[in-house]
């Protein structure tokens, strides 16, 4: 086949498309891949997995406050390249250097919240966040969770991530969503951003439910983290 044809091929929806009823990558995007801009699969997920273990986080103390609600910000993952391991679960990301992914527990919650983050460490919300309606005007601060995930041994799967269990919580590998797929979209380009983990609720406290699900997009800069529950 030329290289023309190929393109087409790789850019044109296959036969039957019309009678879906979402768009064709939208069924690419439940299996943790897109088409990049090359018309090549791009994959959104990593092949190998961690387990996370939970460890004693910053302090809350002296952390920058979510514009809505008040609360301290939560550092939902501090990852540096430099430890092999991280380096192996990022490498589909493309990112080098310290990653540090921060968020507001409770705002996270209703909405995908975003922050600008370097390969130097810093992190800053996104000044474009947009606050759900629904989120209640009366919303007071509440302190983030005290625990903090660092890379544990490696699991025999990627598929081995669990939203409901504890010692679900996964550095790389495939997310257990538990609702649809919500790769988000990065808000520099447009493009489906990289996934990085899961932080199940269960491994945050006792009584916790639903997962955090953590993503990048390398080339804007940008983190972001969205949550499911049942």
């Amino acid at each position: 086949m030329s290289q023309t044809g190929e393109r087409l091929r790789s850019t044109q929806p296959p036969a039957g498309a019309d009678d879906l009823h979402v768009g064709v990558l939208s069924y690419a995007l439940e299996g943790g891949w897109t088409i990049g801009p090359d018309g090549n699969r791009r994959d959104l997920c990593a092949d190998l997995a961690y387990r996370w273990v939970m460890r004693d986080g910053p302090a809350p103390d002296g952390r920058p406050a979510c514009p809505w609600c008040t609360s301290p910000l939560w550092v939902a993952a501090d990852l540096d390249t430099t430890d092999p391991t991280i380096r192996a679960a990022l490498a589909h990301t493309g990112w080098s250097g310290r990653l540090v992914v921060e968020t507001c527990h409770f705002c996270a919650c209703y909405t995908t919240l975003y922050s600008r983050v370097t390969p130097a460490g810093t992190t800053e919300w996104w000044a474009d966040n947009t606050r759900p309606s629904y989120l209640g005007g009366d919303v007071g601060p509440e302190d983030p969770p005290t625990l903090l995930p660092v890379p544990g041994p490696a699991l025999a799967s990627p598929y081995q991530a669990s939203a409901w269990n504890q010692g679900g919580s996964t550095l790389g590998g495939r997310p257990d969503w538990i609702q649809d797929a919500e790769h988000p979209d990065c808000p520099g380009c447009g493009k489906p951003m990289d996934y990085l983990g899961l932080i199940g609720g269960a491994d945050l406290d006792e009584v916790g439910e639903g997962a955090y699900y953590l993503h990048l997009h390398q080339p804007c800069g940008f983190a972001a983290v969205n949550y499911q529950q049942s």
